[in-house]
């Protein structure tokens, strides 16, 4: 299937997924409103933290080789069960001596664990499973399954809107739903027969090889884009976290529509074909990102107190002016989400890993600079440079590979609308 079909698959069926995610999100922030919503994406912070590195990324291992044909789905599958259930009891562990005394959502203990296994299990269930779909290029399963549940917990939530403690095991659950859901349809759609497989040392070795590369890459970028969470919660009130953690997820949200696209890159990138119409829709991606977020810049700076407010909430109204100055930084991200996809697709995450080091170092030098008079806006300001040193890596070692110049990103090109009419369009 060509990159233009790949992309156009990911787009609908991954975009029905992110509408009910936004959906899910503000429900969520007129519920809690701003202190309780800052305190349980603060505690998921922290989960998504144990989340990536106890799934050690397996599933960019997946992609990679499955799409290449070097490994059969059915040893992938059975690894990545069997690496599931090895952690289960170190999940426990972590969650109970590390997080809970951290979690001020008056939950008893136990079953704070319990919430971190159905959280850390389900999230890699779903990355897992749908690494594998996608590498047999099927989106529609993992984006159907995961906005149903969304429907779902939305109107569970509004049942329970009254009962936080209720609320939070429907939130916490959810995501094991969804992880268990895409795990049952890929097993059962492919017919894949798990343990008539052999797993052989060398495979094993072959993927937790690409696989711890691969995070170490994925743990400095994540600290890259959430250690602003930990300097505002100690600096800031908890108001405040709550706004700056809703503006920072609000940047989150339109890094999505990149991350789909990406979601095809890699893929396309590991079979190795149609290297030179790869090369020239990477570079179409970028100016229409480009484009799309100067729109959202202009729109976030004349309204974007209103549409915090009239979306989200009153106790929102401090989250516009960290948005905007993050944006310039979400928009670095979002074209290194492509650039990040290329890189991995070529087996070259380590300039994913050298790019993120660096973004993570200006950060923290910035924050801990700023301590005396730290502000969910500087924290914005920092956070954004630090994308950008990022990002202006990858673009460059992108450029030295692929020997082209740099203004042909920032160029405003028809057949740019020509390109997009055709990747959702034409059949």
């Amino acid at each position: 299937m060509v990159l233009d079909k790949l992309l156009r698959q990911s787009l609908i069926w991954r975009g029905f997924y992110f509408i009910t995610n936004v959906f899910l999100n503000i429900v969520l922030s007129r519920v809690l409103l701003a202190v309780s919503f800052g305190n349980l994406f603060y505690w998921v912070n922290m989960l998504s933290l144990l989340t990536l590195v106890m799934g050690l990324s397996l599933e960019s291992s997946f992609t990679y080789f499955v799409s290449a044909k070097k490994i059969k789905t059915e040893t992938a599958a059975l690894i990545g069960c069997i690496w599931l259930l090895a952690i289960v009891i170190p999940l426990g562990i972590f969650q109970h001596f590390i997080f809970s005394n951290k979690v001020s959502l008056h939950i008893e203990s136990m079953q704070l664990v319990v919430l971190a296994i159905f959280f850390v299990i389900g999230n890699l269930l779903m990355n897992y499973f749908s690494a594998l779909l996608n590498a047999y290029q099927n989106f529609w399963i993992p984006g159907i399954l995961g906005g149903m549940v969304n429907l779902l917990t939305v109107f569970l939530i509004c049942y329970y809107k009254t009962d936080l403690h209720q609320l939070v095991i429907v939130f916490f659950s959810s995501f094991f739903l969804q992880g268990f859901l895409c795990f049952l349809s890929f097993v059962f759609y492919y017919k894949v027969k798990l343990f008539s497989s052999a797993i052989s040392m060398t495979s094993v070795h072959t993927i937790f090889r690409f696989a711890i590369t691969a995070t170490g890459a994925n743990i400095i970028f994540f600290l890259l884009y959430r250690i602003d969470y930990w300097f505002v919660e100690k600096n800031c009130s908890v108001l405040e976290l709550g706004n700056y953690i809703q503006a920072s997820k609000m940047g989150q949200l339109c890094l999505v529509i990149p991350q789909m696209l990406a979601a095809a890159v890699f893929p396309a990138t590991s079979s190795g074909k149609d290297k030179e119409i790869l090369q020239l829709s990477l570079t179409s991606i970028m100016r229409i990102l480009l484009k799309v977020f100067a729109v959202l810049f202009l729109l976030f700076l004349f309204s974007g107190t209103y549409i915090f407010t009239f979306i989200f909430g009153k106790d929102f109204i401090q989250a516009n002016p960290p948005f905007l100055l993050l944006l310039p930084g979400i928009l670095c991200l979002a074209g290194l989400s492509i650039m990040s996809a290329y890189f991995g697709g070529n087996n070259r995450v380590v300039v994913n890993l050298k790019g993120a080091i660096i973004g993570l170092i200006i950060v923290i030098t910035g924050s801990i600079a700023c301590w005396q008079f730290y502000s969910i806006k500087i924290a914005a300001i920092i956070s954004s440079i630090g994308y950008g040193a990022n990002f202006l890596y990858a673009i460059l070692i992108f450029r030295k590979n692929e020997k082209f110049p740099l203004k042909v990103l920032v160029s405003f090109k028809n057949g740019d609308l020509r390109w997009i009419i055709h990747v959702l369009f034409k059949p």
